[in-house]
């Protein structure tokens, strides 16, 4: 896919603080297949930014109201014969899970969710947001 083409989906790692201080990951089961572990993330809306997208779809599919920390490069997929480019946002919460559109979600450590992440590009944008976390 070409870089000028800008992003067609969005979505977030969304993360919170455990009552011990332990950082959580928010994974969720992929609407097609719900054996396969992701991120939240959908197409961007006509008239819609890559932000609003993100917070939109994170409500959608997980129940969770979050707030942006930062971006995260992009990743290009193929998906079903659909190219993608995906937009992903590091977001913190104070939530807990609500899930919807029939997905179950869980929160675990990094160590937990890049074992239950089930794509390799999806293990590449958790260490990335993780990273982004540290720095901070």
């Amino acid at each position: 896919m070409e870089s000028r083409i800008g992003p067609t989906h969005a979505g977030g790692v969304v993360y919170r603080n455990s009552a011990s201080g332990a950082r959580e990951f928010l994974l969720v089961t992929a609407r097609r297949t719900r054996n396969e572990w992701v991120h939240p993330k959908g197409h961007i809306e006509p008239g819609e930014s890559p932000e609003q997208a993100a917070c939109r779809e994170v409500l959608e599919e997980a129940g969770v109201e979050a707030d942006i920390v930062g971006p995260l490069p992009d990743v290009d997929r193929t998906v079903r014969g659909e190219r993608q480019r995906i937009r992903y946002f590091v977001m913190s919460t104070t939530d807990d899970a609500f899930p919807g559109e029939g997905r179950d979600c869980r929160w675990l450590t990094l160590t937990g969710a890049l074992g239950l992440l089930t794509f390799p590009d999806l293990r590449t944008v958790l260490e990335q947001a993780e990273a982004l976390l540290q720095k901070r």
